[in-house]
């Protein structure tokens, strides 16, 4: 999570914990990007292979408009009998002024089909042919921009090439003199089926497009922060219970329900030495109708990165995500919280005065309360204050930042006496990485330990004349050790990243930077979401096999767990080039 002090500066000067969140607006005509998404040539590599399966598919599937050839001629139900691709033959490339190039070369197509109608005083019914086309190389280009917050598609340019072509008919169909009569026509056989093939497949390119940009219109550009009926969500609160009580939990979970990322475009994406870069909005709202705090005029992330690439993709987030988060946490009241021995077992033996010999209980922080209270158990209250908490990003350090008023209440029956109310000050420090387990549908869980390196307390009142200031000192000293060791038990149990739009991530990194956090990683797809407009070519089986193939053949487990193989074919299936 460190990184060298020559590639990025460093922030100096002390934290200023009583700053409120957001410091600062800005304009609001000035788009501001907190989540930018750079997808490199790795990334592509493996999309290239997802893009084969997609284009096989496409082009086994391709039936060819009836044509007329020479004026009398009907060339009728001209289909693909046969399909070969070459390994490793087909590529992206990036291109600057945002236009993407799809190549394909060395690849061969059969066609077969049916001839009826006359050639000079020949006539011929229902006559079965075959064209051959080896060698073939196809290229198809598009220029990307953004247009209502989302990615679209222009067709730019098809062109398509062949080394040689054979034009075949049934033998047993034809005599002699129809042979020669048909073969002083080859040349314009072969024109009229090149142009044929090269225009079937350009219309195909074209629906490819239009369907893509059909699908980014129906797409929304807000999408709830957490699937609330997945695993990860459930892991999420088992995680929150280790730290807070029951009704804590469930408020928590209550807010992020009603939480949305806003990840529309705010720019037109930028195509550059092989890579891709995406500007998103990146902002939480609520319920995507907005309620969010006002973005922070802290300087926003970049995908500028000062070494080769070593992952598929790189997502920079601006700590104003975070901060929006616990924006709306707090808003909400959700860090109004109260801790007793019934909802937190596990704070049970210092929730209570009657020590036993080598525990640490409200007897050891605040004697002077246990001789008359030593039969009630304890409740403490945590209180928002009017700071919002804040995290705090740096190269260094991943921080948060967080104020409180606290209430220590005896309690016995129905009857609650308040004994102290406090303001506390803390900063806590957390050291987060990912762990790459490929046990778990090979995904990466979000682990990490906490350190509290500032506790801070003013007493504000209290109904015992003896308890001032000074018996505050020993709070000082176990309050963040119990801190510590409830987050560092969630953080242990870790959160896995979750799924989005069947796109998985792994082996995935996290780097620290001024102001933004970057999550370095690969990624592999377990449904068809990228290709929901390639499937509306498809019914039935092949609908099926397309799901299957993307299911099951470009998993990590076939690609081998993150060893480099091919995009191409491999043992007849498509390995996934990590």
């Amino acid at each position: 999570m460190s990184c060298s002090s020559s590639e990025f500066s460093v922030i100096r000067g002390d934290l200023d914990i009583n700053r409120n969140f957001p410091p600062k607006i800005v304009d609001a005509s000035v788009p501001i990007s907190n989540m930018q998404i750079k997808i490199v040539r790795k990334g592509f590599n493996y999309i290239t292979g997802l893009i084969n399966i997609a284009v096989e598919n496409i082009v086994r599937s391709l039936i060819l408009k009836d044509s007329v050839l020479l004026g009398s001629l009907t060339i009728r139900d001209t289909k693909v009998s046969s399909y070969r691709m070459a390994a490793n033959r087909s590529w992206f490339r990036l291109m600057e002024s945002n236009n993407l190039l799809w190549q394909s070369r060395d690849f061969s197509i059969d066609l077969s089909g049916k001839l009826s109608g006359r050639i000079q005083s020949l006539k011929i019914e229902e006559l079965p042919f075959q064209v051959s086309f080896d060698s073939l190389d196809f290229a198809a280009g598009a220029e990307i921009f953004e247009k209502n917050a989302r990615l679209y598609l222009v067709f730019a340019s098809c062109n398509l090439k062949y080394n040689h072509m054979e034009l075949t008919f049934s033998p047993e169909k034809l005599r002699p003199h129809q042979t020669s009569t048909i073969n002083r026509q080859k040349d314009v056989f072969d024109d009229h089926f090149r142009r044929h093939l090269s225009n079937e497949l350009c219309d195909s390119i074209k629906k490819f497009v239009d369907g893509f940009n059909q699908q980014a219109a129906r797409t929304p550009v807000n999408d709830p922060l957490f699937n609330v009926t997945s695993r990860d969500f459930d892991a999420l609160k088992l995680a929150l219970s280790d730290i807070f009580p029951p009704k804590a939990v469930k408020g928590y979970a209550s807010v992020l329900e009603n939480l949305y990322l806003d990840f529309g475009l705010v720019r037109n994406p930028v195509v550059s030495y092989d890579t891709i870069n995406l500007f998103s909005t990146g902002r939480l709202s609520w319920m995507g109708s907005g309620g969010g705090p006002p973005i922070s005029s802290s300087n926003p992330p970049d995908t500028t990165l000062a070494r080769s690439y070593e992952k598929m993709a790189y997502v920079t987030v601006s700590d104003h995500v975070f901060n929006s988060f616990l924006y709306h946490i707090h808003r909400r009241g959700n860090f109004d919280v109260k801790v007793n021995r019934k909802e937190m077992p596990s704070l049970a033996n210092l929730l209570r005065f009657d020590c036993h010999e080598n525990e640490i209980c409200m007897n050891y922080l605040f004697p002077e309360f246990a001789a008359e209270y030593f039969d009630h158990s304890m409740e403490i209250k945590f209180s928002s204050t009017p700071k919002i908490p804040r995290v705090v990003v740096n190269q260094r350090e991943f921080l948060l930042l967080y104020t409180a008023k606290i209430v220590l209440s005896a309690v016995k029956r129905s009857k609650t006496k308040v004994l102290l109310e406090i303001d506390v000050s803390t900063k806590t420090e957390f050291n987060l990485w990912f762990n790459n387990s490929l046990s778990d549908e090979n995904r990466s869980f979000l682990n990490g330990t906490c350190r509290v390196t500032k506790f801070e307390n003013r007493l504000i009142n209290s109904i015992s004349p003896v308890v001032d200031q000074t018996n505050m000192e020993s709070l000082n000293i176990i309050a963040p050790v119990i801190l510590e060791q409830m987050i560092n038990k969630a953080l242990k149990r870790g959160i896995p990243l979750p799924n989005v739009g069947g796109m998985s991530f792994l082996n995935s990194n996290l780097r620290l930077l001024d102001g933004k956090v970057r999550l370095e990683t690969d990624f592999y797809f377990t449904q068809s979401f990228p290709y929901t407009f390639v499937l509306n070519w498809f019914k039935g089986n092949r609908k099926k096999f397309f799901f299957d193939v993307l299911d099951h053949r470009l998993t990590p487990s076939v690609a081998g767990h993150g060893q480099e193989s091919d995009h191409g074919q491999r043992n007849g299936d498509y390995a996934a080039p990590f």
